[in-house]
């Protein structure tokens, strides 16, 4: 939760995480998570408790060690991409060696969900009502990739509309290191914006679609 990550930030900046490669955080709440009805229970929404996020990026800005961040499935929003984004433009000018980013089942372009029955993000029913309602975080975030060296980046059902995925197709075209890109489970992947992905992307690059 987002008080643990207050401790976990402490601990990557001492000598005891100088040679850590590989952060998971996969399936945890580094922003914390907010239940959608005020009952402590599901649906959840991303969580808005920044302060141990802030201090958390700025840690991995520090590190020269760090190559593998796995945030996947952390009820992460636009607004967490941009101390990410941050995070990886420092390391981008660094001695940093990040290469790998995983963010697949956060919906960080602010996409909306109705509100009937389990048509919550994640439900039996879901219901998608607008993609990339706050593409704030996420411009934030591909500005920060261009000048990365990136080899492997998953952005697996999270919800990427029209314009994020053109955003997306126009970061890459930077992206000289990058050979893996997923974007399964993005309804807003026709025809049309993966050939815009394939064109931008590196001739090496395998794009993982459904």
């Amino acid at each position: 939760g987002a008080g643990q990550v207050v401790i976990l930030s402490w601990w990557l900046t001492t000598p005891f995480a100088a040679t850590i490669a590989r952060v998971a955080l996969k399936g945890n709440f580094p922003c914390g998570r907010i239940s959608k009805y005020g009952d402590g229970q599901a649906p959840w929404l991303p969580g808005k408790e920044f302060d141990g996020w802030n201090m958390l990026c700025e840690s991995f800005s520090k590190s020269s060690t760090l190559t593998d961040l796995d945030l996947s499935d952390c009820y992460l929003g636009p607004q967490a991409l941009t101390p990410l984004a941050k995070a990886i433009s420092s390391m981008a000018t660094s001695m940093a060696t990040l290469n790998s980013i995983a963010l697949d089942g956060c919906a960080i372009t602010g996409t909306t969900f109705g509100t009937g029955y389990e048509e919550n993000q994640g439900g039996r029913y879901e219901k998608i009502e607008k993609l990339d309602a706050d593409l704030s975080g996420f411009n934030s975030f591909c500005l920060a990739l261009k000048s990365s060296q990136i080899i492997t980046l998953r952005l697996q059902k999270c919800y990427l509309g029209p314009e994020a995925l053109a955003m997306l197709a126009d970061a890459i075209k930077f992206m000289a290191t990058l050979t893996e890109l997923g974007v399964r489970l993005n309804e807003a992947l026709d025809e049309a914006a993966l050939a815009e992905l394939r064109a931008a992307a590196p001739e090496t690059c395998k794009i993982l679609t459904d």
